[in-house]
């Protein structure tokens, strides 16, 4: 089941994920899909780290907490 509570295709979520990983097996292609996975999974990883350090430190009501829930938004 989707979030929406919807019942999704079997055949459209197995080809969905077929496409997805058989790109990274295409010689060139799926070092720059690794690159960019990765840039993506640290773009939102990161502020909410710096938040949660923040927070240890200081608070997060000031500028930096706020220019942190932007960014992560």
């Amino acid at each position: 089941m989707d979030s929406d509570g919807l019942h999704k295709s079997i055949g459209g979520t197995i080809a969905r994920t077929a496409t997805t990983l058989g790109l990274y097996f295409i010689p060139g292609v799926g070092e720059y899909l690794g690159w960019v996975g990765a840039a993506m999974a640290l773009s939102k990883t990161l502020p909410v780290l710096a938040k949660g350090i923040n927070g240890i430190i200081g608070s997060n009501d000031g500028e930096f907490g706020q220019a942190m829930t932007m960014v992560e938004n």
